[in-house]
């Protein structure tokens, strides 16, 4: 079973025994992650006030995921990284957030890694204190469930792609594999314009994208574009409409 691991570390600047009460707590939701759906963060920030002066959190998520709804105001966000600002009290915050893994390529599968610190001062100016985590250590990825039919699911199919980035295409395939199964986009006149078969099996349904570029990296002229699903000798068949 592949695990989503997740590591702090609490660090103070100094020298003396201080900060030992400070507590960052990390929980995740759901349980188990799968490829381009958000899980939530949260982190619980509790400094320990009878001797914190000021402090900030550094949070980092698995490269490749994308971080979104950071609910600390100030905070800053690069790339899959967040800095908090620097607060002068001890006072107990939540940061909570949205981290979610990329569709495929790196950090979609496979262990991935939370990591974050916090840097405390503090009366007595403690240096290098770390702490256990409570709270979530680990989650598992979502297994694959094997599917029972196979076809287009709902999705909006009217598409601008002057003004979206790319339109969501959503289908369910039966069993567990991807093998045998392919996805292409075609004109009114049957010639084909892009082979989207680089989806992600995802539960038991499959998602892939398509920017309204054809093979050729040019953006298509408006009009109504067929989408064709094959698998074996069974073809599913829906319809994209392009309008600019």
């Amino acid at each position: 079973m592949k695990k989503l691991i997740v590591a702090i570390v609490i660090l103070g600047s100094g020298v003396g025994p201080l900060l030992a009460a400070s507590v960052i707590t990390r929980a995740i939701a759901p349980a188990q992650y799968t490829a381009n759906t958000p899980v939530i963060v949260t982190l619980t920030i509790v400094p320990d006030a009878a001797d914190v002066l000021a402090y900030a959190i550094e949070e980092t998520a698995p490269v490749g995921w994308t971080i979104s709804n950071v609910s600390l105001r100030g905070s800053s966000v690069y790339g899959n990284l967040i800095k908090t600002p620097l607060y002068l009290d001890a006072v107990a915050r939540t940061l909570v957030y949205n981290a979610t893994p990329p569709l495929s390529g790196s950090g979609s599968t496979g262990t991935q890694t939370f990591s974050g610190i916090g840097i405390f001062s503090g009366i007595s100016n403690v240096n290098g204190v770390s702490q256990a985590i409570a709270g979530d250590t680990s989650e598992t990825i979502a297994p694959v469930t094997p599917g029972t039919t196979t076809g287009f699911m709902n999705f909006q199919n009217v598409f601008n792609p002057n003004s979206q980035a790319s339109i969501a295409i959503k289908y369910s395939v039966e069993g567990s594999s991807l093998d045998g199964v392919t996805l292409a986009i075609y004109n009114r006149g049957g010639t084909k314009v892009r082979d989207l078969s680089s989806g992600v099996l995802t539960s038991n349904f499959v998602q892939t994208t398509w920017d309204g570029r054809n093979s050729s990296n040019q953006i298509v002229a408006s009009g109504t574009y067929n989408l064709l699903l094959k698998k074996g000798g069974t073809v599913w068949k829906t319809k994209i409409v392009v309008v600019k």
